[in-house]
């Protein structure tokens, strides 16, 4: 009865074609999907070594090198032609497996085969149809966004052979900033809720280059992954002249960090054994007196300065991102700060933030400089200086749109407000007061060097975002953070 219900089950099959040899390779079973595909009914079959299956340069030791290969590793498995009886050749996928019995002694092998014919015909046709377009890069990704197939325009254009790429995520053709901010999920997600996804960005080609380009990407109907197009907007020549650049800048921006550098730490040594010097002279008069406190405080402000040229200098968006809370880096600056804002009687107020991906110690410079200008600048020794920090977040149709071109692309926004109440400042400087060295008062008001601001600026474009201030002489001020969430 077992027997009779496994045979019903096996014939009942219909997408494949299943069927018994013995050790020797000769049919012993043959079901009704097998009789479709290859044409031989079961009473032509059964009994018939399964090489006649075989095309005719295969059957000379094909069949036993199968037989032998599912022994040895337990299955044959390939892609290959078949013949049916008719003579008619069909890509098919095969699949034989050794078969025992209750004693562990081999008794024959399984066999399902089944029609790729179609899918290798559509195969073709795709890759010919992606091989015949010039001037588009087009290739295949999977589900997950990794690289399946690639055109020769696409290595044309982009720079890569098909050995080099396929396997690799299609973030490899992003930009470092594009990756961080999570432009290729992104682009994937939209085409799926979408049905498509179109634009222009810059593009990675081998070798690091970049390139604007446009792009569509588009699901594929049985959801097995995507089809993308990129077509560039640069010539190639261009490319070549923007990769060279790019070099270029790269080289020297290098070096001019290295330069600020090695220049910041070569003066810390002359200007420290200035001031150890003049510690350790004795005043006869209180002329020579103040003139030694008043090289002593130029000491102090050489070292400041020297200490923000070099901050400033080192502070890339090479560093590598982190997800933490901002409240426990708010917490560290402010402790930090704990004597400044003891000693001014200061007060600073903070709704809860939220957790964010960022350069944490970058971004710990930017709050220790916005609260430290917020208490310095404050109107009056009557009135305690306050600063209130807050958060909230925007979608992209929410931000203005010259402001969007400046950020980096997200679907939501972080937007972060450090507001105090204090001296404020005209609004016509609002964006004067981020270039470096920029001072809108006079050492002898509110000391500083000029390079907190820029150092806020640069941490914030580091990040892909902006700073704003928004202010009135005499009511205070408010900054604007603005980062891709």
């Amino acid at each position: 009865m077992i027997e009779n219900e496994y045979h019903l089950l096996v014939d009942a099959i219909r997408d494949h074609a299943v069927f018994m040899i013995d050790t020797k390779g000769y049919i012993t079973t043959w079901n009704s999907a097998a009789e479709r595909l290859k044409g031989y009914t079961k009473e032509e079959a059964i009994g018939q070594h399964f090489r006649m299956l075989f095309i005719p340069e295969d059957r000379n030791g094909k069949p036993e090198y199968e037989m032998q290969e599912s022994l040895s590793v337990g299955k044959f498995e390939e892609e290959w032609w078949r013949m049916r009886k008719n003579g008619s050749k069909f890509w098919a996928h095969v699949v034989l497996s050794p078969v025992y019995d209750v004693d562990k002694k081999h008794v024959g092998f399984a066999k399902l085969t089944s029609d790729r014919t179609q899918q290798k015909r559509s195969d073709e046709l795709n890759r010919f149809l992606m091989n015949s377009v010039a001037d588009y890069a087009i290739f295949l990704l999977d589900k997950e966004g990794k690289i399946v197939s690639w055109s020769k325009a696409a290595e044309a254009i982009i720079g890569y052979v098909e050995t080099e790429i396929v396997g690799k995520p299609f973030s490899i053709l992003h930009t470092t900033e594009d990756i961080n901010a999570g432009v290729p999920e992104q682009e994937l997600n939209e085409a799926c809720e979408n049905g498509t996804c179109e634009g222009e960005g810059w593009r990675v080609a081998k070798g690091g280059g970049i390139f604007w380009s446009s792009f569509v990407i588009t699901p594929l109907h049985d959801e097995t992954g995507f089809v993308a197009l990129t077509w560039g907007l640069t010539s190639k020549k261009e490319l070549e002249q923007v990769t060279k650049a790019n070099a270029i800048l790269n080289g020297s921006n290098k070096e001019l960090e290295r330069f600020a550098y090695v220049a910041s730490h070569d003066l810390k040594e002359p200007v420290r054994k200035i001031s150890v010097y003049c510690s350790r002279l004795t005043a006869d008069s209180d002329i020579q007196k103040g003139y030694i406190d008043s090289i002593m405080e130029s000491c102090r402000r050489i070292q400041t300065l020297i200490d923000n040229v070099l901050r400033y200098s080192t502070m890339t968006k090479r560093q590598p991102f982190e997800r933490v809370n901002l409240n426990d880096i708010l917490s560290r600056v402010l402790d930090s700060l704990g004597e400044l804002l003891q000693k001014r009687n200061a007060l600073v107020r903070c709704d809860k933030l939220p957790t964010a991906s960022v350069i944490p110690v970058q971004m710990e410079q930017l709050f220790q400089n916005l609260v430290t200008n917020a208490v310095k600048f404050c109107c009056n020794n009557n009135r305690s200086p306050e600063v209130h920090i807050t958060s909230h977040v925007l979608g992209k149709e929410k931000i203005d749109q010259h402001q969007l071109e400046k950020l980096w692309p997200a679907e939501e926004y972080l937007v972060l407000s450090v507001k105090d109440n204090g001296i404020g400042f005209d609004q016509r400087y609002a964006t004067n007061i981020f270039d470096l060295f920029r001072r809108l008062h006079g050492q002898d008001r509110y000391e500083g060097t000029g390079l907190g601001l820029s150092i806020c600026k640069k941490v914030a474009e580091n990040h892909g975002g902006t700073i704003s201030a928004v202010s009135e002489n005499g009511s205070g001020a408010e900054f604007i953070i603005t980062l891709p969430a």
